[in-house]
């Protein structure tokens, strides 16, 4: 249950910044026969289609490096990936400067333009597809926590559900377009690492084991016992 609450409120908080970059692509997917809500919610699909094929490959990594002996610190490690990535979306414009990713990043607005021409179900989902390979840093706080899990269906479903948590406020972007944007984008977009944080926060203290309700519960560790059986 942990797995998918840290998945869903990283989608969740994070969407708020995803309005700037993914907001105006959203606005702008064609409608497919006149049917508004199917055409963007295909076109979200085809986002958390992406996290969740990424979230694959992110548990088999998790899987290599053996991270079993690091489950019990699960939330703890969590907490410091989450205030990591925050660091690192707070400095995320010097990131996109790297040339091989500004490559990539035109890649994909060209293929996205392409599908932009072509009012079927299948370009728009697959305009989610690509849009959901769009250098992202709250994406990259979320595979960090899908390695965390140590295989590749628990990080399958980690993604799942912070695709889940991202799409309330990308739909309403997508149908009520940039009146949403301007109202969350100046009101909100600046709050989310705020919020991130203290999710980080709470995370660590939790992993920390310290005994306090709620916040910090004890979490007493199993023991293994053996029984043998004499012939």
């Amino acid at each position: 249950m942990e797995i998918i609450l840290v998945g869903f409120f990283i989608g969740l908080l994070g969407s708020v910044h995803c309005i700037g970059m993914c907001g105006p692509i959203a606005i702008v997917i064609p409608t497919v026969k006149n049917n508004l809500i199917l055409s963007k919610f295909i076109y979200n699909l085809g986002r958390i289609f992406t996290y969740v094929f990424l979230g694959f490959f992110a548990g088999i990594i998790g899987e290599r490096i053996y991270l079993d002996k690091f489950q019990n610190y699960f939330s703890f490690i969590s907490g410091l990936i989450l205030l990591a990535g925050v660091i690192i979306y707070l400095n995320q414009s010097r990131i996109l400067k790297i040339k091989l990713i500004g490559l990539f990043l035109n890649f994909l607005k060209n293929k996205i333009a392409e599908n932009f021409k072509i009012r079927k179900y299948k370009s728009v989902f697959i305009t989610g597809i690509l849009n959901g390979l769009l250098p992202c840093g709250f994406i990259y706080i979320a595979l960090s926590g899908a390695v965390i899990t140590g295989d590749k269906i628990s990080g399958m479903i980690y993604m799942l559900f912070f695709g889940i948590g991202t799409l309330p406020v990308m739909m309403g972007v997508s149908v009520y377009g940039s009146r949403l944007k301007k109202y969350f984008g100046n009101r909100f977009a600046k709050i989310s690492p705020v919020f991130l944080t203290l999710v980080a926060l709470l995370l660590i203290l939790r992993g920390m084991n310290l005994g306090i309700p709620v916040i910090s519960p004890e979490m007493k560790k199993e023991v293994k016992t053996e029984i043998l059986i004499c012939d």
